[in-house]
Formats: C-alpha cells, structure tokens, sequence
C-alpha cells in the first residue's frame, strides 16, 4: 500500500512540473471577502440562464452524486463477489480509467470532436448504463468490459464539462462559474456516503444499481428540458486541450 501512494504522489509531482511550464496570464484580483456571496449569486445567474451551463451543473451533480460513487465499493465486489486478487481488484477499479484515456487522446489531438451538451448528456448515459450492467453482471471479465465501455462516455462527460464554461461563460464570470461546477464535484462524498449505507443494507452490487439507476432519471430529466428543448446545440466543439480527462 505504501509503494502504491509513493507511485501516485510521484506521479502527480511529475505532472506538476509539467504544468508549471505553461505559460499563463489572468489579471490579478484583490481578495474581497464581502464580494464572496455576491460572486457566487452572479456565477448562479449566469448558469440559470444559459441552458448548456446549467445542463453542466446539474449533470456534475448527477454524476459525482450517483455515478462515481461507485468507486468505493470496488474492493468489496472484486473481493467477495467476484472473489479475485487484489490485482484483479485494481485492474477493475482501472478499467473506467482506461476507457477515458483510450478516448480521451482521440478528443485532446483532434481526431474526434463532440457536439456540446448532447456529448455531455450522452458521454454521462453511456457510463450510467455501463454501471448498470456491471452491477448486474455474475462474472468479472464482463465487469471489467462493461467499466471500460463507460470510461468511452466519462471522456466526453469531462471534455465538455470544461469545454462549454470555456465557450458559452464570458470570460468576466467565466472563473466564478467554474468555481459552481467545482461545488458540485464537491457533492461526490455524499454520494460515497449514501451508497455505503445502501451497501450495507442490501450489498454492494445493488447499491450500485440503485444509484446508477436514480442517475438515469436525473439525466432523463435533464435531457428532457435542458437538451431535447433547445435546438440550438453547439456543433463540432473542439475540447480544451487542458481539459482533465477524468475529471469528476
């Protein structure tokens, strides 16, 4: 377990030393607390009044809420399920990843473009209904298979997470709007918490299908009067190439 954090915290320090070598400018802004409360109602107008903004809002929710929560009950289901290593173990808590990154280098050179919010809604189903299957799938590999097919719709979930604040915020508010999505990947954790009490109750596997399946009605909705609602979509967006792939 410790070569394991030692690996990851070295590799985070090569990363950061490779980002510390772009080159960045924003103009400097004085820290006023009073203006806290104030900056964040004005970064709520703006996403309540752009439909593929608050479709990112809610659809963060969704899925650091409901969809990768799943995360934490990885080793339970490799372990006394499926009964595997805990090689195994970490191959499948890999496998989401893995699907994001096969993806993810298609959207980041070029190869691939997505459509705005409906690559968002639809990159966000694929993973949600991966999840479903795996939660009811009886063998590991499936599982593997079925975790790597959702990785493909994570991609596109996290490309335009950041790629429509980029293009639809104006750049004056654009820092406090992503400072929302940023609270919003902050409700993962009670998701983690929901799901272990679930887990508890009636066992990791339909823990999971409970949550991936209350997802699926949130991004029903979402694609039902935010996305089939508005037909001015954005078409052939570019993903910022300093997107994270993987990004909650």
């Amino acid at each position: 377990m410790g070569g394991a954090y030692l690996l990851s915290a070295t590799l985070y320090f090569a990363a950061g030393l490779t980002v510390s070598g772009l080159d960045f400018r924003q103009e400097p802004r004085k820290l006023r607390f009073g203006r806290i409360a104030l900056d964040i109602a004005e970064a709520v107008a703006v996403a309540r009044a752009n439909p593929a903004i608050l479709a990112v809002v809610l659809v963060s929710i969704i899925m650091n809420m409901f969809a990768f929560s799943y995360s934490a009950l990885i080793a339970p289901i490799g372990l006394d399920v499926y009964r595997v290593s805990p090689i195994l173990v970490g191959a499948l808590a890999a496998a989401e990843p893995l699907g994001a990154i096969a993806i993810g280098i298609p959207l980041s050179t070029g190869w691939l473009r997505l459509n705005g919010r409906r690559a968002l809604v639809r990159g966000s189903l694929l993973f949600l209904m991966g999840l479903t299957a795996m939660a009811l799938s009886p063998w590991y590999a499936l599982a593997f298979v079925l975790l790597l097919i959702g990785g493909l719709g994570t991609a596109a979930f996290s490309n335009m997470q950041t790629t429509l604040i980029l293009t639809e915020v104006p750049p004056a508010t654009r820092s406090r709007v992503m400072g929302i999505v940023t609270m919003c990947i902050g409700t993962g954790p009670v998701g983690v918490m929901v799901i272990g009490i679930l887990s508890g109750q009636v066992g990791p596997p339909m823990a999971i299908l409970m949550m991936a399946g209350l997802g699926l009605c949130g991004l029903s909705l979402v694609w039902w009067k935010l996305i089939k609602a508005q037909p001015g979509d954005m078409q052939g967006a570019q993903p910022d190439r300093g997107a994270h792939n993987g990004m909650c």
